[in-house]
């Protein structure tokens, strides 16, 4: 990135004035927007803090796959989740909205290899310090596209290959492949569908459904998952490998 950025200087890509602009030092007030209950906010959030939640979970897994060639303990993802819940009322507390897990970590974890807590805490650190100095998290804004773009190629990459190891450890069965097939097929079709009705002008759910599963192939695709493996009846043959697993389980927590 720091190749990429130098070269996109000289080609005069790089905008320095939202440096300039920038205060040095601001400090952040608590419930700057107030508190208010809005039900279709309230519904939109909590659907799609369900699926992230979800989201967070293979994140976590992926994780732990890519980066120490295992799958996380049960401990491991409950500690996981629970942070990620805490963090994000603190955050709602401090004027952020919901976050999510972001999968490219994991994609970069996978990619270095780097699973150490205190590179975490380093990361933490500076990621505070940017948001007490505008000045320096301005500097992070000026970094072009083309730049972002070529960084994240291989770690979106090794998230895409994660995900399919996650699939493949799996026997593919035809319930296995059906549940992974068909949800990922309504998440994406719903939509493009919802995409192209507001396009269209065209209004055929109500506000926070649209905000909740039409803006995101990811949340419709989760949810149908979930509900199809509890639904569709589970065979010996679609749970081979459910029993290494619990034995890779039980050695992590030994």
């Amino acid at each position: 990135m720091v190749c990429g950025y130098i070269l996109a200087f000289f080609f005069g890509m790089i905008d320095l004035s939202p440096v300039s602009d920038a205060t040095w030092f601001t400090l952040i007030k608590p419930l700057h927007f107030g508190i208010k209950f809005d039900l279709s906010a309230v519904v939109s959030i909590g659907i799609i803090f369900i699926v992230t939640a979800i989201e967070a979970i293979g994140d976590m897994t992926s994780t732990t796959v890519g980066g120490m060639d295992r799958v996380p303990s049960d401990e491991e993802l409950k500690g996981g989740i629970v942070g990620y819940g805490i963090a994000n009322i603190f955050g709602a507390l401090l004027n952020c909205m919901p976050t999510a897990t972001f999968s490219q970590n994991a994609g970069i974890v996978s990619t270095n290899k780097v699973v150490n807590r205190k590179v975490f805490v380093q990361a933490s650190i500076i990621i505070l310090v940017a948001g007490l100095f505008p000045k320096l998290s301005s500097i992070l804004t000026t970094i072009p596209y083309p730049v972002l773009g070529g960084a994240t190629l291989s770690v979106f990459a090794a998230i895409t290959m994660n995900g399919i190891r996650m699939i493949t450890s799996q026997p593919l069965t035809s319930r296995n492949a059906s549940i992974v097939g068909i949800s990922v097929a309504i998440g994406i079709g719903f939509t493009s569908v919802a995409e192209a009705a507001a396009n269209a002008g065209v209004v055929f759910m109500p506000q926070e459904l649209a905000i909740a599963i039409g803006s995101s192939p990811v949340v419709l695709a989760a949810i149908f998952a979930v509900l199809m493996n509890k639904l569709i009846p589970e065979k010996e043959e679609d749970k081979a490998i459910d029993s290494k697993l619990e034995e890779v389980y039980e050695e992590i927590e030994n």
